[in-house]
């Protein structure tokens, strides 16, 4: 890595409102091997057949197999304005990951389902910026941070170019030329007015729906993610307000696919009180049947089940008083705080779900954005008292 303070440059004084003003650059490697131990080896289990003790193979060994490694390169910038009272930072980095650690899919036959290999190369490359300052109003004190992060990331190679196909229950899928993780299913076109059925898309026109059709139906990745944070300090208050956001991912909604299915023992969303009932209903629930088939096809994933997942959370609010020095030197006190605490306070979104910051996967990096019956982040108030002696 290397850096440059150009605000210290002679050539640089007959600037006063810049008060900082660096440029920094950096590359390096960094290497991943966060999978299970001991994949490369020939692995046997025991167990039972017929009474007798026996052995198996567990695990296809992979001699070949080795670690994950990202090359990233850096260009970052900071400024300083009006004596530090205005900082920005801003930085664009390009992480080219090769010999990608994935499970490749195999058939069933060989007795296995999947072989973990170095297959693939990923791309990562964006832009973060952050705005930082103090303001003085009398004695209001605000200091606001602003954070964005825009990342692009794309597979750019996967074993023979095979995808790896239908992960997790929002159908995920790895594949070439995409982001990781894109929703691959069948596009809905809605309810036929005439007969209730839900109708998909015949992407490749050969009369039949069938897997073939499916194509993209959203992505997971958001276009830009941040949060804004404003502290203001006012003689003994602090207050402190924390927003988080998201915005342009996309979620599947996979409780809804037992929730709006008509069917079955799962209580339903008052959704389907809007059910096609008659011809000419024009309607986006389909009609309640007990038809086999057809109330697969109301289960069936697709992009009815795609909604937007963005979203404005005020994640943190706390607001505290410090007693002034006179009190707590009566108490034999260094200092005395006292503050209430509220997190994930309200959310603004248009997902229907709980939340759509969770993901019934946790943190995998191959099933995101799917929400199944996933329990959403609590809400929380606290108090507490802060004594320094």
């Amino acid at each position: 890595s290397v850096a440059w303070r150009v605000s210290e440059e002679a050539f640089f004084e007959g600037v006063p409102a810049v008060s900082e003003f660096k440029l920094r650059a950096s590359y390096g490697l960094l290497g991943n091997d966060n999978i299970s131990a001991f994949q490369y080896a020939e692995l046997y289990g025991t167990t039972s057949y017929q009474g007798r003790p026996a052995i198996y193979p567990s695990n296809i060994p992979n001699p070949d197999l080795k670690w994950e490694t990202t090359a990233q390169f850096d260009l970052g910038i900071d400024i300083g304005l009006f004596n530090d009272k205005l900082l920005i930072t801003a930085d664009y980095y390009n992480k080219q990951t090769t010999d990608l650690l994935l499970s490749r899919p195999l058939p069933g036959s060989s007795g296995f389902s999947s072989v973990v290999e170095n297959i693939g190369e990923l791309e990562n490359k964006g832009v973060e910026l952050s705005l930082s300052g103090q303001q003085q109003f009398g004695d209001l004190w605000w200091t606001p941070q602003l954070n964005l992060s825009l990342n692009r990331n794309k597979i750019l190679k996967l074993y023979n170019g095979q995808p790896i196909d239908d992960l997790g229950r929002g159908g995920n899928r790895i594949q070439e030329g995409e982001p990781l993780g894109i929703f691959y299913s069948f596009k809905s076109l809605g309810v036929d007015p005439s007969t209730g059925n839900i109708v998909f898309a015949d992407t490749n026109f050969d009369g039949e729906i069938t897997t073939d059709d499916r194509v993209k139906v959203g992505d997971p990745n958001p276009d830009f993610i941040g949060g804004f944070t404003n502290t203001f300090a006012y003689n003994g208050f602090d207050l402190s307000v924390f927003l988080q956001f998201s915005y342009g991912n996309d979620v599947f909604h996979g409780s809804r696919l037992f929730l709006e299915s008509l069917q079955g023992g799962d209580n339903q969303l008052a959704s389907v009180t809007r059910r096609w009932r008659q011809p000419g209903d024009i309607t986006d629930i389909p009609a309640a049947t007990s038809d086999g088939v057809k109330a697969a096809e109301n289960k069936r994933a697709s992009s009815r089940f795609i909604e937007d997942g963005s979203y404005l959370r005020v994640k943190n609010v706390t607001l505290g008083y410090n007693f002034s020095s006179t009190l707590t030197s009566k108490l034999h006190l260094n200092s005395l705080r006292v503050y209430a605490s509220a997190q994930n306070l309200f959310t603004f979104t248009n997902y229907t779900g709980l939340d759509p910051e969770v993901n019934y996967s946790g943190n995998s990096i191959s099933v995101q954005g799917t929400d199944f019956f996933t329990f959403p982040q609590a809400r929380a108030i606290t108090f507490g008292v802060n004594l320094k002696f």
